[in-house]
């Protein structure tokens, strides 16, 4: 019987051993903090490397000297340090001859008192506006050909919109039975020559109602022109007249392109940008 109670307490005692080194396999430790990754730098060997970066600076190795007193690698950077960086930094993108490098050389030097009394205080106001004056004349530049660019592309919008035919003249006659007589003569502005051309018109009585042919059919009468080929720049002839019957009463009317035919087998139609009316009395 002891025998059995012994027995219990050891495997009790082996597996609360057992356990604890779960526990203690599976706790993590905390990670670390992070510290700030920028050494803590003297100021006596911020002196030290302001020292070398100046001789680099007199001999015009900007890249070299910037690289010297980086900012980056230094936590607490003194006055002269900053304001060498900064002055190092403009040189290098003024060096550049660009727009952004001249943006870039400006702001750095911006960063400099013109009080501060160092080095290069006396050629620092005339770096400084030389850098500001080529960067915003080298804006206005871009800006008035970006200008010019976005005119001219709305101008070739606006050419390309631009009916290939367009009503130069109209005018109203009746024939012996009282019928109105519509001339239209239609002037071609593209390079496409025009074999046939469409246009509807629309009758108006003295009181401005639109008026349906006899008074019972359609609101528009179709027109269709295939007489002679229309080049660049030549009109229809003035001549060539369309009757419109079922209009006799009509006082006013309106005229609209409505499509054209090239030789080429190529067509035009009008849309609501280019759908505008020349109206004619009688």
């Amino acid at each position: 019987m002891y025998d059995n109670i012994g027995i219990k307490k050891q495997a009790i005692f082996l597996l609360i051993l057992l356990l604890m080194v779960v526990l203690a396999v599976s706790y993590k430790q905390p990670p670390p903090e992070k510290s700030d990754s920028k050494p803590e730098i003297t100021v006596e060997q911020q002196e030290e490397r302001y020292a070398d970066a100046l001789e680099l600076a007199k001999q015009g190795q900007w890249e070299s000297c910037y690289n010297k007193i980086s900012i980056g690698e230094i936590k607490n950077p003194i006055d002269k340090i900053s304001y060498l960086s900064s002055y190092a930094l403009a040189q290098m993108h003024y060096a550049k001859g660009t727009e952004e490098g001249y943006q870039k050389a400006w702001l750095a030097l911006k960063r400099i008192p013109d009080s501060y009394e160092w080095e290069f205080k006396d050629g620092l106001i005339g770096f400084r506006q030389s850098a500001q004056e080529l960067y915003e004349s080298m804006k206005a530049t871009r800006e008035a050909k970006e200008a010019q660019e976005k005119a001219a592309k709305a101008a070739a919008e606006a050419e390309k919109r631009k009916p290939p035919i367009v009503i130069s003249d109209v005018w109203m006659t009746r024939n012996s039975i009282g019928v109105p007589e519509i001339h239209v003569v239609v002037t071609n502005q593209k390079e496409r020559p025009v074999n046939a051309f469409t246009f509807e018109v629309e009758a108006f009585d003295g009181y401005d109602r639109q008026l349906s042919k006899f008074g019972f059919s359609d609101e528009v009468q179709g027109c269709l022109y295939q007489e002679s080929t229309i080049n660049q720049g030549e009109s229809s002839p003035g001549g060539h007249y369309w009757t419109l019957n079922g209009f006799k009463n009509g006082r006013k009317f309106k005229v609209r392109i409505r499509d054209c035919h090239f030789t080429d087998g190529g067509t035009w139609a009008a849309d609501s940008q280019n759908d505008s009316a020349t109206e004619v009395s009688l």
